[in-house]
């Protein structure tokens, strides 16, 4: 019976240090332990994060008719080649872009150029907004 209560107190007493072990302490606050900032960014560009939820109307981003965010033009730099059948923007020796714009992308196949467009979704489409010849 006694070695049964001191099992019991023991017991107790590693439950009462495993739950205060794990309550947050007055030094680290719960808000800087995780980030929910989410980034948005593509191979091209340096990582940027997008406008903090805290700052938007809580109104207008439960509304399903929200607007969607379009897309800012980028520029790219490379190589137009054919790849099979389609033009592509090579922009190293293991990347390439398709370009949306075929018969554009042909009057500058194997020349270095500049592509101001935008990238689709899938971020492997470029919609051309022009193309300029880099010297």
């Amino acid at each position: 019976m006694r070695s049964a209560l001191i099992i019991t107190i023991a017991f107790s007493c590693l439950l009462g240090l495993a739950a205060y072990g794990q309550s947050p302490s007055a030094e680290t606050p719960d808000r800087d332990l995780f980030s929910s900032d989410l980034v948005v960014w593509t191979v091209m560009q340096a990582p940027q994060p997008l406008a903090s939820s805290a700052n938007s109307n809580p109104a207008q981003s439960n509304s399903p008719a929200q607007k969607e965010v379009e897309p800012q033009p980028q520029t790219f730099t490379g190589t137009i080649q054919k790849e099979g059948a389609t033009y592509v923007l090579r922009t190293s020796d293991k990347w390439y872009y398709e370009l949306d714009d075929q018969s554009a992308a042909a009057s500058w196949e194997n020349r270095r150029v500049s592509v101001m467009g935008t990238l689709n979704v899938s971020g492997d489409l470029i919609h051309i907004h022009t193309i300029t010849p880099l010297t």
